[in-house]
């Protein structure tokens, strides 16, 4: 018995794309490359997390399911 499963390069996709996709999982990646992208600077690493959260707000989650997705430290 064998399992495959399909690969995906986080990098290559574009965040700009992202924020318009419907996938469930688009702003889990979108968040993923802004830590990637913003990795020694905390003031634009805060800013890129706030437009994420309101991206999520848009979409319809609750500030229960936007806290799951994305925990403020």
């Amino acid at each position: 018995m064998s399992l495959e499963f399909p690969t995906a390069k986080l990098l290559d996709y574009d965040p700009e794309t992202l924020s318009q996709n419907q996938n469930v999982f688009a702003p889990i990646i979108a968040a993923h490359l802004e830590t990637q992208k913003t990795r020694r600077n905390p003031q634009q690493r805060y800013q890129a997390k706030i437009s994420i959260i309101k991206g999520l707000y848009r979409r319809g989650l609750s500030r229960q399911d936007n806290k799951r997705i994305i925990p403020f430290n």
